[in-house]
């Protein structure tokens, strides 16, 4: 399940701006939640 999470949001995120940099700054925001 959490694979699939993961996968739809790296998905999701390349989709939206195909940029690492965005993935990057999501990491912090994750560990918080």
């Amino acid at each position: 399940a959490c694979k699939d999470a993961w996968d739809d949001i790296l998905i999701h995120q390349l989709d939206a701006r195909t940029t690492p940099c965005n993935f990057v700054e999501l990491m912090p925001r994750l560990r918080e939640k």
